[in-house]
């Protein structure tokens, strides 16, 4: 019989409980002394998790291996950071194409590895966030899409808890698998049956086109086929120009390119046309297919690019501050969270932002305080802080992969998330709020000038009140 091996285990966080689980069965459970199992231990580790093994191997004690396992347990074995990791992989898998049933049941393997390998580490409620389950489902085919919606809707109003956990997810997906595979009553089977009926490709019975390109395409192919000669080729569809009507695209448009910047935005919103590509049926903020500028190179197209000025000496007012700058469409795509939106976007034309200054600290260690600044962005639902905060604070959390929606689409970026954050008035030590659970950005875009003064608020009488 081959020998078994555990797997090497190098440090990521989601290969610890498969190695674990490994490790025992094979190792742990047929080595009795605990001075072979660290000699064991050391071998089937590897790079960051063998830094934290090896220091174990000079101390001559039985504890050595105890300590050892705790200590790989702490660094890559907590609950969060695993769930964290397979939530990841998760989110990061493809959608699953109609009719890829092989897809479908490696997508059912994986949610199960997940489950089975939380449970290992006592976090499947990590997974049972409605948030998670709904962006896990946008992975299964569409049918499966509007199955899986209908039976969380009965299994929520049939739980005396009324919730669907995530391993109701990884069982109807299970069924869903067995379904799509099965080699007799699966609706594969049954498309290919009808395509082998005889009357399958008669009139009556062929895909209609849903709109009027799809019929135009069926008429050619017909044409095609009437011409013995000729072999059946696929048409090619015509786009039309939503400014000229003619056979173009909108961005070759010589006409459309005459137009003003201002203009072309403006045809493009009467349009309901994507800022990204030109094209309708989407927003921005879902394009998979941006147009790059031929001027900057950056993400939008170059129809819509302004061109900078040449370099001058920035104008000043006779308080001596720069005066705002133009709206920009090179500035709004360099965007990368809703903070550095409204920072970039709401100061343009106004001189302050909701900017008020605030005392910080965590609820684990309040002798820390330190007086910053806190930027208060009504458009986001999402609460950021420097990383440089924290450090002062020193305070701490897990290292995660974040997700940011924003008006120019999805972007993913490393973050720490925090939670126990509490901010209190500066001139009222008694008042206090918990903020929700923070992430970490090593910038958040601002400048000292859009902090509002007690001069600023004089020019405005409405506001006279708060200048004090």
């Amino acid at each position: 019989m081959p020998t078994k091996e555990p797997p090497v285990f190098s440090g990521n966080a989601f290969d610890y409980p498969a190695f674990i689980t490994a490790f025992d069965s094979i190792i742990s459970e047929n080595v009795p002394l605990n001075k072979d199992r660290l000699f064991f231990l050391n071998k089937y580790t590897d790079a960051k998790a063998n830094e934290v093994v090896k220091g174990f191997l000079a101390v001559n004690s039985e504890h050595a291996y105890t300590e050892a396992r705790k200590l790989l347990d702490q660094r890559f074995g907590n609950p969060i950071h695993v769930a964290e990791a397979y939530k990841s992989r998760l989110l990061n898998r493809p959608q699953i194409r109609d009719g890829d049933s092989a897809g479908l049941q490696a997508f059912s393997d994986f949610l199960l590895r997940c489950q089975e390998a939380v449970k290992i580490v006592g976090s499947i409620s990590e997974l049972d966030s409605n948030q998670n389950l709904i962006q896990v489902s946008t992975k299964l085919l569409s049918y499966s899409g509007v199955k899986w919606c209908r039976h969380a809707y009965e299994t929520r109003t049939k739980s005396a808890t009324n919730t669907v956990t995530f391993s109701d997810l990884v069982r109807f997906v299970k069924g869903e698998s067995e379904l799509a595979n099965n080699p007799v009553f699966s609706p594969d089977a049954l498309k290919r049956e009808r395509k082998g009926h005889p009357d399958y490709n008669t009139r009556d019975n062929r895909p209609r086109g849903r709109n009027k390109e799809s019929r135009v395409d069926s008429c050619a192919i017909g044409i095609s086929q009437e011409e013995p000669s000729s072999q059946l080729r696929p048409q090619r569809t015509v786009t039309k120009c939503r400014f000229c009507e003619k056979n173009h695209a909108l961005g070759s448009c010589q006409e459309f390119k005459k137009k003003k910047v201002e203009d072309r935005v403006e045809f493009i919103k009467i349009k309901g046309l994507c800022f990204g590509c030109l094209k309708p049926g989407h927003l921005s903020i879902s394009c998979q297919s941006r147009l790059t500028c031929e001027e900057c190179g950056k993400l939008h197209p170059t129809l819509l690019h302004v061109s900078k000025p040449a370099k001058l000496p920035a104008k000043r007012n006779q308080t001596g501050n720069k005066q705002p700058k133009e709206p920009n469409t090179d500035e709004s795509t360099n965007a990368s969270t809703s903070v550095s939106n409204y920072v970039s976007d709401r100061c343009v034309e106004a001189t302050t932002c909701m900017v008020v200054p605030v005392i910080l600290m965590h609820k684990e260690n309040t002798s820390v305080k330190i007086i910053t600044y806190a930027l208060l962005d009504n458009g986001s639902d999402s609460t950021f802080i420097n990383s440089s905060i924290l450090t002062k604070l020193q305070v701490n959390g897990p290292e995660i992969t974040l997700k940011l929606n924003t008006m120019y689409g999805q972007t993913e970026i490393g973050a720490k998330k925090i939670e126990g954050l509490v901010v209190q008035h500066v001139n009222q030590a008694g008042v206090s709020i918990t903020l929700p659970k923070a992430y970490s950005r090593d910038i958040i875009p601002s400048k000292k000038g859009q902090i509002p003064t007690p001069e600023k608020a004089q020019k405005w009488p409405h506001l006279d009140r708060t200048k004090g």
